[in-house]
């Protein structure tokens, strides 16, 4: 009873904005697709939810997380939900599972929205469909993770986000670093994530999810 008065609390504070943010997120997401549709040499329609997770779920996930955590700590909601016989734990499980369904769901929305818009050369198998979606969801899973995470700290999130960014941009653009032996990145890789078919990324899935 107190976990489902909990999700219905959220739920009463927090669904129109997060309603308003799924439907700007397909929206800019739909604008994507047309613009590739248009363009005289136009990716694969997949290719765009790559691009979507990369730059949009990154921000989706951003905002989620200062929805449901910050503005709680700010606001001083959090220490009356803290005050409640529930124990401190079971709060914050529920926002974590709260939040990851909410972008898995817009993440298979996306992807589901792309598969729709493809052209016949795409060749959507249902094994390469589960392939896409399985990689979506674990950069979804792993964004969420962090924005959790750092949610977390206060006032040291804006440092912990600026090292992080430091750090991924070190990975990626360092000529003497693979950034192949990291795991996140090796499946985002701008060749595999759409192109591989044959071979699932068992490492770099994994990885990713741990």
């Amino acid at each position: 009873m107190a976990a489902i008065a909990l999700l219905g609390k959220d739920f009463r504070e927090h669904w129109v904005s997060l309603l308003f943010l799924a439907l700007g997120c397909v929206t800019v997401f739909l604008l994507l697709l047309i613009q590739n549709k248009g363009a005289t040499f136009s990716m694969s329609s997949l290719e765009v939810v790559r691009y979507a997770l990369l730059y949009l779920m990154p921000v989706v996930s951003l905002i989620v997380g200062n929805r449901l955590i910050v503005n709680e700590y700010l606001s001083g909601t959090r220490l009356f939900v803290e005050a409640l016989p529930l124990g401190q734990s079971l709060p914050l499980v529920l926002k974590y599972f709260l939040g990851l369904v909410y972008l898995c769901t817009i993440a298979v929305l996306l992807l589901l929205l792309s598969v729709s818009s493809a052209s016949l050369a795409d060749e959507i198998t249902t094994a390469y469909l589960l392939l896409i979606t399985s990689k979506t969801l674990v950069m979804t899973w792993l964004f969420w993770s962090i924005v959790f995470c750092f949610s977390l700290c206060g006032y040291l999130r804006v440092m912990l986000y600026l090292l992080l960014v430091g750090m991924v941009a070190a990975f990626v653009f360092l000529p003497n670093v693979n950034a192949e032996l990291i795991p996140p990145i090796a499946l985002m890789d701008q060749q595999l994530f759409v192109f591989e078919r044959d071979v699932i990324p068992w490492f770099a899935i994994i990885g990713t999810a741990v």
